[in-house]
């Protein structure tokens, strides 16, 4: 699988979920499971956003204005909890 390749030369993977059993087999059957990488496929959404999440780079997740998930959004405000934490602890030290 050319996209495969091409997505994981540039740093990242190609990821499928919510397979159906008859795609999963024709996968299986001509080898793209081998290819994709059975942990790059994943039962749910959920399943798939919690693992890919995990693997990000965090300095680009934060310089992206998108937004585009739940975990996009629970970063950020983590982010900032932490740089104010550090702004706070920084002040009562001067």
């Amino acid at each position: 699988m050319a996209e495969s390749k091409r997505r994981r030369a540039q740093g990242g993977g190609l990821y499928l979920c919510q397979l159906k059993e008859q795609v999963y087999e024709f996968l299986a059957r001509g080898d793209f499971i081998e290819e994709l990488g059975a942990e790059n496929i994943f039962a749910s959404k959920y399943d798939a956003m919690a693992t890919i999440f995990e693997r990000l780079d965090r300095k680009t997740c934060n310089g992206c204005p998108s937004r585009a998930f739940l975990e996009c959004h629970i970063l950020a405000r983590r982010n900032l909890r932490d740089a104010l934490t550090e702004a706070n602890a920084e002040a009562a030290a001067a």
